[in-house]
């Protein structure tokens, strides 16, 4: 029976002051990903060392300071369920006899992080297969399947260790071999967006209009499709910017052709799926097409895509500014340029 454990190093500097919902919607669902193991009753474990993590939102940064600033806004059992229930899954300290093993994922000697990596430290206990948590902003920690390397003392070679990697419940519910249900209202449907598509962000306003609105399994499916498609585009936008900032010649022209592709794909035709509005109408309803994203940042948002169903309308930020790491999601509803 597999043991699922929170990779804590995921979390490190994937937030800003303007992602603040990012980093409520991460805490949620780990959260949610703990209930649903709790119901099959597997082990799922959390160290305190998460707390300890510097998510940089916060002047002091922690993910623990995070959590106290935003008390406020975030969910109240999401709050209680990292404040007050987080030490029963701390890890018990790494014996002397992994002193002199060595650790590396992604070229680097990671060993000092080893509380951070239980899963790895572990891997001796081949009878109870390992999983790993990571969250779903992290880049470095994305992958399916993580592929580490350890090497102990005395030994010529490393040993190849793979550890599967999940970043969202659907895949907890397809790793237990549950079959993933569709939502039938649209709160499921809100929560499914948010656990499947980490680079998609919705605002309060949106949420609090979509939930008066009569379901449509058939615009469900629609909107399912065309966030599928934003998600994909704007991770490349993500993945992009990270490589160029590491100067990695390699994935520079890899993603840039992938942006290319999808660009090409969905906006720079007359009749793409997703567009910008008008000139006049940008004009005319610039006051309509502004709405507030995240901590009081208002967005001019004239880009959107279209719904045969009551002429309804998906308006978004773009392009993704280089402080986020999502495209927010202001509007879904009529069409805003009647």
């Amino acid at each position: 029976m597999s043991e699922y454990y929170v990779n804590e190093l995921s979390f490190e500097g994937q937030f800003s002051n303007d992602t603040v919902r990012q980093f409520e919607r991460e805490m949620a669902l780990i959260w949610s990903m703990y209930e649903l193991l709790r119901e099959k009753g597997l082990g799922f474990h959390l160290s305190r060392s998460v707390l300890q993590q510097p998510a940089c939102i916060s002047a002091d940064g922690t993910v623990k300071y995070t959590i106290s600033d935003i008390v406020g806004e975030i969910d109240r059992g999401v709050a209680h369920f990292f404040w007050e229930r987080i030490g029963a899954w701390s890890f018990a300290a790494i014996g002397e006899e992994f002193d002199d093993v060595k650790v590396f994922f992604a070229g680097k000697d990671i060993s000092d992080f080893a509380p951070s990596y239980p899963a790895v430290f572990y891997y001796l206990d081949s009878s109870n297969p390992q999983r790993l948590i990571s969250s779903a902003t992290s880049n470095t920690y994305s992958a399916n399947t993580l592929n580490f390397s350890i090497l102990e003392k005395n030994k010529a070679k490393p040993i190849p260790v793979s550890i599967t990697n999940l970043t969202s419940k659907n895949g907890v519910i397809t790793d237990l071999g549950g079959v993933i249900v569709p939502p039938s209202n649209w709160r499921g449907a809100l929560n499914f967006f948010t656990e499947n598509y980490q680079y998609v962000c919705f605002t309060d306003n949106l949420t609090n209009r979509l939930l008066v609105e009569t379901w449509s399994s058939n615009l469900f499916a629609q909107v399912d499709g065309k966030l599928q498609r934003l998600n994909n585009i704007v991770g490349t936008v993500i993945n992009l910017r990270d490589a160029r900032k590491n100067g990695d010649a390699q994935l520079i022209e890899k993603f840039t052709r992938q942006y290319n592709e999808q660009y090409q794909d969905m906006f720079a035709h007359k009749n793409s799926s997703f567009s910008d509005e008008s000139v006049s109408n940008k004009d005319k309803y610039k006051d309509d097409m502004t709405f507030n994203v995240a901590m009081g940042r208002s967005e001019f948002c004239p880009f959107h895509t279209k719904f045969a169903y009551n002429e309804f309308r998906l308006h978004f930020t773009w392009p993704i500014p280089d402080t986020d790491y999502s495209t927010y999601i202001v509007h879904l509803g009529p069409k805003i340029t009647m």
